[in-house]
Order: structure tokens, then C-alpha cells, then sequence
């Protein structure tokens, strides 16, 4: 079994939506490819034009850069999320760190724990503790170089 979780924030930082989600079975990267999927149909719903998408699976980041998959398996995904992203004004993506992804995963874990949240008013007070993480949560953990690894 395994799980979603997707952040929306703004230019600024500023989180702005949050989805968890329960996938269908498969292996790591198929999830991968679902997740993002489901990222970027979030996106979509919220009327955003311009993304900057971060996944920690660099197999996965490294397909949708190449446009193809290593797996005629995982081409499929591949090629329906370039479809996904087709719909925005411009996209970027990269690799994160896990420990840059923390607070996906914990969405994540909540979409395999069946807690299924879409389009969530991140306001109430429930979310004060993703709202926490997400705070301290260090954006641009990435490898590409854009900001220091310590």
C-alpha cells in the first residue's frame, strides 16, 4: 500500500493547498509517477500557470527531464505526466532531499493511513502542526546546487 502527499505553496513560500492520497499498488516508481500524477492534477484544479515541482525520486525527476522512461513499464506514467504538464504556462522540476520532503511524506503516510484530504483549507486549526513542519521545513534542499548542504 502506498500514499501521496502534496504541497502547494506560493511564490513566496506560503503553503496554500495540501492533498493526501491512498495509490493504487505498485512498485516505488510507479508510485512515484502516480504521486506526481496526483501533484499535478491538484495543481491544475487550483488554476496555477506556472509550477516549480520538487520530488525526491531522482528516477523519476530525472524521466520527466529526459521525456522517457529507463522502463518501457514506467513509460506510460512518464508520458502522462509530460501530458499533465503540457497544461501549465511553464514547469520546472527537481530532486529534493528526503529530508527536503518531509512534510510530502508525512501526507504521504496519512493517505496510506486511509486519511484522505483534497483541496484542504489549511487554516483550521488541525494543521497547526503541518503548518509547524511546513515552517521549518528548509525549502531548496535540493542537490542541484542552489542552495548549501551543511
Amino acid at each position: 500500500v502506498s500514499g501521496a502527499g502534496c504541497l502547494i505553496r506560493n511564490s513566496m513560500g506560503k503553503l496554500v493547498s495540501v492533498a493526501s492520497y491512498k495509490l493504487k499498488e505498485g512498485t516505488y516508481n510507479s508510485t512515484e509517477l502516480q504521486a506526481l500524477s496526483k501533484g499535478l492534477s491538484l495543481a491544475a484544479s487550483l488554476k496555477i500557470e506556472n509550477l516549480e515541482i520538487e520530488g525526491d525520486s531522482l528516477v523519476i525527476i530525472n524521466a520527466i527531464i529526459k521525456k522517457r522512461a529507463l522502463s518501457w513499464k514506467l513509460d506510460l506514467g512518464v508520458q502522462k505526466n509530460l501530458w499533465q504538464l503540457s497544461f501549465f504556462n511553464n514547469w520546472s522540476i527537481r530532486h529534493v532531499y528526503r529530508e527536503g520532503n518531509q512534510c510530502a511524506d508525512w501526507l504521504a503516510n496519512k493517505g496510506i493511513e486511509k486519511i484522505l484530504w483534497e483541496k484542504v483549507d489549511i487554516n483550521g486549526s488541525a494543521w497547526e502542526g503541518l503548518v509547524m513542519m511546513v515552517s521549518k521545513e528548509e525549502p531548496n534542499y535540493g542537490i542541484d546546487g542552489s542552495s548549501p548542504r551543511m
